[in-house]
């Protein structure tokens, strides 16, 4: 018994001695960018709204709607803060400011798109006595390429939305005595988010399921599993005109061991044929503190079906208040020779 033990341990010991290092990415590394700035006008709410064509990442079971043919495009347009530097407002932000947050082409049930998850440049401090000399700069990229699908399911409908992942990283270890150590790996993966909508007469309730599961593939480093995220939805139509929406999610980081959960708030409702508008609030508490973000926007269509829609998100960076501004257009494509719209 005990040589068959240790040979067991002996067989094991090769395994152990070549293990993989984690990653050395935040928690937050892949949490991506705004799809849609509909969504982020009415509080970053969309489990149980009719989406538009950033339904990809959001909730796909509403492309049973039968969206246009059309294109669409969400941009970062801009930052802005009285006293923090470009650095520091990026620092809470997946993207690092980057422009593109989502492009997608949809017609019908279904569309094509591409979704920035990541674009992360950050500095270590590898050693607090030593922070000048003994760091790491960590340079991540990671985008998903996918399409999605809804279909009716018994009284609602039910969405999937898978998606090719591609990651690069670059790690330059800093250490006071020797030579700069630098590390450039590759990862690739796939994603898979499904949602369901169950509408009633004038309530919708509505659940999506993120990243489950979403992993990738390193060489050099060990596997990464995205953080799950689960939302539940829930909207309503006040006489056919205000829609008050408000979600709850959570996100589970390190595989369940760690969570985080927020709250979402929002209101919309059409001026006229041409017009709508957006308020919302969102954070781990709506009550108030440095974690709540104020948001609103505005939708304007024009004659031939094309929209675009503004969205101003106001928020807190250590103590400090930071306005981001988001864009989303939506362009139609004629499939029959004639102009949108018409």
């Amino acid at each position: 018994m005990r040589r068959a033990l240790f040979l067991s341990i002996l067989c094991l010991l090769p395994w152990n001695l070549n293990a993989k290092p984690r990653a050395p990415f935040p928690d937050n590394a892949f949490d991506g960018g705004v799809p849609s700035a509909e969504s982020l006008g009415r509080g970053n709410t969309f489990a149980a709204i009719q989406g538009t064509h950033a339904a990809g990442s959001e909730n796909p079971a509403s492309l049973v709607i039968k969206l246009s043919n059309a294109t669409y495009a969400t941009a970062n347009v801009g930052q802005s803060s009285p006293r923090l530097t470009r650095s520091e407002r990026r620092q809470n932000d997946p993207l690092q400011g980057k422009i593109t947050n989502y492009v997608a082409v949809g017609a019908g049930s279904g569309l094509l798109y591409y979704e920035p998850l990541s674009r992360l440049d950050q500095k270590q401090i590898t050693d607090s006595l030593n922070p000048n000399t003994d760091y790491r700069d960590v340079q991540l990229s990671a985008d998903a390429f996918g399409f999605a699908g809804a279909t009716t399911w018994k009284k609602g409908s039910f969405g999937i939305s898978l998606a090719y992942l591609h990651a690069s990283q670059e790690t330059i270890e800093h250490q006071s005595g020797t030579a700069d150590k630098s590390l450039y790996d590759t990862a690739d993966g796939f994603r898979a988010n499904m949602g369901f909508l169950f509408p009633l007469k004038s309530y919708t309730a509505g659940l999506v399921v993120q990243n489950a599961p979403s992993f990738l593939w390193w060489h050099h480093y060990k596997r990464n599993q995205l953080p799950v995220k689960v939302r539940v939805g829930n909207a309503w139509s006040i006489q056919n005109k205000i829609t008050l929406s408000l979600d709850g999610d959570i996100h589970y980081y390190h595989e369940g061991s760690k969570s985080e959960k927020n709250l979402y708030f929002g209101a919309e409702w059409p001026i006229n044929e041409q017009f709508v508008v957006r308020s919302g609030v969102f954070g781990p508490n709506l009550n108030g503190g440095s974690e709540r973000h104020i948001t609103g926007g505005l939708t304007y269509r024009a004659e031939t079906g094309a929209k675009i829609s503004y969205a101003l998100e106001r928020f807190d960076i250590s103590n400090e208040r930071v306005l981001k501004s988001v864009i989303s257009l939506q362009i139609p494509i004629a499939t029959d020779g004639s102009s949108p719209g018409k």
